[in-house]
């Protein structure tokens, strides 16, 4: 069953949203939200990019890389990871 939001927003981001919405080929705004909303579920926050680094990091100064002469070599050794 379908809900209805109602969103308090600036004219000028209305017009926005609806541009968006119809340049990327999206037949209602809702649509494009919902992309929208799956797009971000997909994105991780700036505290486990950070965490990330910070262990990447850690494994460089211990030695634990590897260098690559493609991206190709990176996937093969990585890419089911």
């Amino acid at each position: 069953m379908r809900e209805v939001l109602s969103l308090s927003l600036q004219p000028e981001i209305v017009q926005t949203i609806k541009n968006k919405a119809k340049l990327k080929g999206f037949a209602s705004v809702s649509g494009y939200v919902q992309y929208l909303t799956e797009l971000d579920d997909d994105l991780i926050s700036v505290e486990e990019l950070l965490a990330d680094v910070k262990q990447a990091q850690e494994e460089y100064k211990r030695g634990e890389y590897f260098e690559a002469d493609s991206l190709i070599d990176l996937l093969q050794k990585y890419g089911d990871k």
